[in-house]
């Protein structure tokens, strides 16, 4: 009896010729995706760790291998004959290794599987994520009564060990799924929660960020209804500009990510220093984990602890594509710089950028507004470095890069820098009245649907808040 056709595909660092895990995708003659047997499937994509037999029908077929944005994409083709054993090696070249320069990358929205997600990391070549409890995927989160009733209220953090060759940190986070409760039962529950597991404030403040980026399909504003009032309480701490809502398919319009941005912009006029972030929201989504991720600036300590502190520092970027580091002044994203009336501060920015896809220019946004373009090539003859950003006043600034892929574009963005005059945050008065106004509607909205005084307390002081700002 003739063997069952087979097909040995392995997999290689170039660089230092060891077996990696990588995300592979296997097409068909009709550019159909195939199911591979024996892989860790998901949305038609799998991972294989370093070597995997394929078993498939004899016939003509097409790959694509994937390793996170800090490798290059690797395309290629095999065939299967009836009867016959065949191997091919393949090599995926790294073209920034930013875990060297002390950069961890982690995806901060994920509904997989704990035994799964270390393989998955491995194949994503990611350092850090969050996965919430397989059970509450069925929460609706673009409705506010469901956010309400979402809560985050442990984190372990665990080195998990896939194989013999690499450990991953990963965060796991358990959900709960309680009653319909208002604002006042919340933050008690965040309360509670800060005495009894101080290790997950940040979780808590996840939760809250990704829940603040999701509005209702219709509405392409990225401003969750009860933002202002997360903000006023200092409850958010971070804000997602790249969430599940931007896949790597084609199905939303690059509108909804000068929304996204727009918001975390006024969220920084408002004089709110909270850094961005990202997330795939891989396992209901339709992305792959680490799509959309943040990195974070440690230096030569990875942990935990020091991933979350900094993030919260804002040392970081986010992107779903090319690979942006900035520093101002040599200094990381997140410093202050103080001045004084009457003096210039001068921000000097300096920038390293990899890349799969054509940019053409690199923006330089200061206070939300785009104040420079800088093509690549007289970004290059600078020796990377950018004009300069000069501040009389308190203000901010950010660098960003996007590709020209009109169908999905991908973002790199650095966390901001500030300067502060004479210790006052810059508070323009334009986001205060959006925030003043939106939190208005939202006490009017609940009003009307009859909410107890207990739970609008908390918006009353949101609109009396922002009333107070200059």
């Amino acid at each position: 009896m003739a063997a069952d056709p087979q097909f040995e595909l392995r997999v290689v660092d170039q660089d230092s010729n060891e077996p990696i895990a990588v995300r592979m995708h296997v097409f068909d003659r009709r550019q159909q995706p195939v199911t591979v047997a024996e892989t860790l499937n998901q949305d038609g994509f799998f991972t294989i760790d370093g070597a995997h037999i394929f078993r498939l029908k004899p016939g003509e077929y097409t790959f694509r291998m994937e390793r996170g944005p800090e490798y290059k994409i690797r395309t290629g083709n095999f065939s299967i004959q009836k009867a016959a054993e065949d191997n091919q090696q393949v090599t995926m070249e790294r073209f920034a290794h930013l875990s060297h320069d002390g950069w961890y990358s982690g995806d901060l929205d994920s509904y997989l599987a704990d035994e799964d997600i270390g393989r998955w990391m491995l194949a994503e070549d990611l350092h850090f994520a969050v996965t919430t409890a397989k059970e509450n995927q069925k929460a609706d989160t673009s409705d506010s009564q469901a956010v309400a009733k979402q809560r985050f209220f442990s984190s372990q953090a665990v080195n998990i060990s896939v194989g013999r060759r690499q450990q991953i940190r990963l965060l796991r986070t358990t959900a709960a799924l309680e009653g319909k409760v208002g604002p006042d039962s919340v933050f008690e529950h965040l309360k509670r929660i800060y005495r009894s597991h101080p290790d997950a404030k940040p979780i808590v403040y996840l939760g809250r960020s990704f829940a603040a980026n999701r509005a209702a399909a219709d509405d392409r504003s990225h401003t969750h209804p009860d933002l202002p009032v997360w903000l006023a309480s200092g409850q958010l701490k971070m804000f997602p500009v790249l969430d599940q809502s931007f896949t790597h398919q084609a199905n939303w319009h690059v509108d909804d990510l000068l929304a996204a941005r727009e918001t975390y912009f006024k969220i920084l006029e408002a004089g709110c220093r909270i850094p961005p972030v990202a997330g795939s929201g891989a396992g209901i989504s339709g992305n792959p984990l680490g799509y959309n991720r943040v990195y974070v600036y440690c230096g030569e300590e990875f942990t935990a602890d020091r991933w979350w502190s900094q993030l919260l520092l804002g040392r970081c970027f986010i992107t779903n594509g090319p690979i942006l580091t900035v520093k101002a002044n040599d200094q990381l994203p997140g410093t202050v710089f103080p001045g004084y009336q009457g003096e210039t501060v001068t921000l000097e920015l300096s920038a390293n950028l990899a890349t799969r896809e054509k940019i053409s220019y690199l923006q330089v946004i200061k206070n939300g507004q785009n104040v420079a373009e800088v093509r690549l090539d007289d970004w290059a003859k600078a020796g990377g470095r950018l004009p300069p950003i000069e501040f009389t006043e308190s203000g901010w600034c950010l660098l960003m890069a996007q590709t020209e892929n009109a169908d999905t574009p991908h973002l790199a963005m650095s966390g901001p820098f500030y300067v502060e005059f004479d210790n006052q945050v810059r508070v323009s008065p334009d986001a205060i009245r959006w925030l003043h106004h939106a939190a208005q509607l939202r006490l009017k909205q609940l009003q009307q649907q009859g909410d107890s005084p207990a739970s609008l307390r908390y918006h009353q002081a949101a609109v009396r808040k922002f009333a107070e700002e200059p």
